[in-house]
């Protein structure tokens, strides 16, 4: 999995910064004919210090409505609730305008989805306009999740925002690699969670990578990738799952890919049946929590949460596996509000699911 920063790491936001800055004070200008761009730029930056100092660490801190009441508070100006929306709509409206994805962008992220590379954006800043930003930066068909300090009431380097995007794709620190333009926020904030820290448009011996050209992140996304498949990959399935079907072959293509089976039920009879019929390991377990069973899977195979994937009935055993970074393959009925990595109703969707998930 690929996390994302947006400003400065996918297009020149400090350019379109400032030429939304110039147009702003081109308005106010037309309406205090005195204003200055040293006076109109010198009242902006301090308005935004101090909307900073006062909302430190919240998404609130970057609102440009908060800067230009500020601002014209500072300068003596009355306050219309029309202007001052009017400047903030004129900002945004002007920085999405000339916003262009830095060269490589759009195709590194192209060749990561045809590798089955889940991509999320990991952003300081309100939700709606870093949305809009990967809407006219045109990457947006490419992202699969966003995860915003609006949303978190945290911003980076915060781990907040590195863990809810390890939550939302249901991944590990260790398959996950965060790439950005800040050292501090980007970099060190996802390391202080065992991410891969990629540095971009700059070089630093803190970072585990610095990258100057975007393309560059593909040897780096998909070089750590081939080392995570080799290494061993297992399937935990319920009982009942094998019960009244032909397994057979199904069993005998996931086994043959590598991958570990084990059947994991109550009853010792439907077990020492399934362990004579079928290549698989079982374990038998007796009245305990789901949380202690899948534990007590991972145990004792020695298996990878995120290298794992659970076959079960029930969604709410499901739950418990996914809670614990497993993937989820619910098997035949599917009720309730959860949704599963994969649902499968017949034997050979078994195969098709191993082949998306491990």
């Amino acid at each position: 999995m690929v996390l994302l920063d947006i400003d400065d790491t996918l297009f020149d936001a400090e350019r379109a910064y400032r030429m939304a800055e110039e147009i702003v004070f081109r308005e106010l200008q037309r309406r205090y004919n005195l204003l200055t761009w040293d006076v109109f730029i010198e009242h902006y930056k301090w308005a935004r210090k101090l909307v900073h100092k006062q909302l430190s660490g919240s998404a609130s801190m970057h609102n440009r409505f908060l800067y230009f009441q500020t601002m014209m508070e500072m300068m003596g100006l009355t306050l219309e609730p029309g202007i001052l929306l009017k400047l903030t709509n004129l900002y945004w409206r002007t920085v999405l305008r000339v916003s262009r994805p830095y060269p490589g962008v759009k195709k590194t992220l192209r060749i990561l989805k045809e590798h089955n590379v889940r991509i999320g954006v990991v952003t300081d800043l309100l939700a709606h306009i870093q949305a809009e930003k990967l809407l006219r930066l045109g990457v947006d068909r490419y992202i699969d999740f966003m995860v915003s300090s609006e949303e978190t009431g945290r911003e980076k380097p915060h781990p907040s925002m590195f863990l809810t995007a390890l939550h939302k794709a249901h991944m590990s620190p260790e398959e996950a690699i965060m790439v950005g333009d800040s050292l501090e926020k980007d970099v060190l904030g996802a390391k202080d969670v065992g991410i891969t820290g990629v540095l971009f448009g700059s070089r630093d011996e803190r970072a585990d990578y610095s990258i100057f050209h975007f393309e560059d992140l593909l040897p780096i996304v998909l070089g750590k990738r081939r080392k995570r498949r080799s290494r061993r990959q297992f399937l935990f399935i319920h009982q009942k799952v094998l019960e009244g079907g032909e397994w057979e072959d199904v069993l005998a293509k996931v086994t043959g890919k590598g991958i570990k089976v084990v059947v994991y039920g109550e009853r010792i009879e439907d077990m020492e049946g399934i362990r004579k019929r079928y290549p698989v390991r079982t374990f038998l377990y007796r009245e305990r929590s789901r949380r202690h069973l899948y534990e007590d899977l991972l145990d004792i195979t020695s298996a990878i949460p995120w290298r794992t994937a659970v076959v079960d009935e029930r969604e709410s055993y499901l739950r418990t596996a996914r809670h614990l970074m497993m993937k989820t393959i619910l098997w035949k009925e599917w009720k309730e509000p959860f949704i599963p990595d994969y649902f499968a109703r017949k034997e050979s969707d078994l195969v098709e699911a191993v082949n998306l998930l491990l």
